[in-house]
């Protein structure tokens, strides 16, 4: 995981900024548990009191126990947040909507309070796509996110 704490030089709040890619393979279900666990812990010990934005490629959807880990450790998933409950793949193995294998919503950004309170504006999955060209084999996230 790669982290960094920011600043906002406007209202002069801090937040930390956390991205991170857990592993794909299908039977890795537990490793993407103690990845979840792992970045839980850590956060609480690096900036307890400040407002927490993670986002990655977490390849695996949002009925797994790592997505619970944050769910129970007060994260936000932005996607549902943000009113959006439709069903989307966010992998498309650079075959865009003519990807068969449907892997569903596996990269999210999550959001946590501090001491500021963070408010989602937006959250989408970006899908103009100019195919064949595909600058990833998934869908770009992107949040509109408001510290207070």
């Amino acid at each position: 995981m790669t982290w960094i704490i920011l600043r906002d030089l406007s209202s002069n709040v801090e937040f930390l900024v956390l991205n991170t890619h857990f592993p794909h393979e299908r039977d890795a279900e537990d490793t993407r548990q103690h990845c979840a666990d792992l970045i839980v812990k850590q956060l609480g010990q690096i900036a307890p009191t400040m407002p927490q934005i993670v986002m990655a490629d977490f390849n695996t959807q949002p009925s797994s126990n790592a997505y619970q880990t944050f769910i129970d450790a007060g994260f936000v998933d932005t996607y549902t947040e943000a009113g959006d409950t439709l069903a989307v793949n966010t992998f498309h193995g650079f075959a865009g909507d003519n990807y068969e294998w449907q892997s569903g919503r596996i990269d999210w950004i999550m959001t946590r309070d501090g001491t500021q309170a963070i408010t989602v504006g937006a959250c989408e999955v970006i899908k103009d796509t100019n195919p064949p060209i595909y600058p990833s084999d998934h869908y770009p996230v992107i949040a509109d996110l408001d510290i207070t």
